[in-house]
């Protein structure tokens, strides 16, 4: 009978191990190669677990996200501005756009009020500068495309 550990980095998570009938059926040889397959079990059970996590703590977000009265979004540089990259769901009960309809190109300049215009580009300039900028600006709601504000 062989035992290896199951083991992934320093921790040992459980034993491997295989039997034969047959006498001196093992040799050193066989010892690595149940030892690699053991090692690469601790790798999956890892993965296994960290995926298990991962999913909890965005079914927190999820749920946290949804039942926040803000719009909360995040932008991304395109290399020449900053677009919408997501919205959370909480933009269509407010405004009446789906996150999808937000993110599309060219929805960001056109929903913030004239006389808002050009402010959100100046403020992003010093967003990257300070690290944080807290800001209010008016945006168009779709229901005949009037400003709530």
């Amino acid at each position: 009978i062989l035992y290896v550990p199951i083991r992934h980095g320093a921790d040992a998570t459980g034993l491997l191990s295989i039997q034969s009938y047959k006498t001196k059926a093992y040799n050193q040889e066989n010892l690595k190669t149940l030892q690699a397959l053991a090692d690469l079990c601790g790798a999956a059970l890892h993965r296994i677990r960290a995926r298990g996590e991962l999913e909890a703590v965005q079914a927190r977000l999820d749920h946290l996200l949804a039942e926040c009265p803000s719009v909360i979004y995040s932008l991304k540089n395109d290399g020449l501005h900053f677009v919408p990259a997501w919205f959370s769901r909480y933009l269509q009960p407010l405004l009446g756009f789906t996150p999808e309809e937000a993110c599309q190109p060219g929805w960001w300049g056109t929903h913030v009020h004239p006389q808002d215009q050009g402010a959100p580009s100046d403020w992003l300039t010093a967003l990257l500068q300070h690290k944080h900028l807290p800001r209010e600006y008016r945006r168009r709601a779709a229901p005949g495309l009037r400003f709530p504000w």
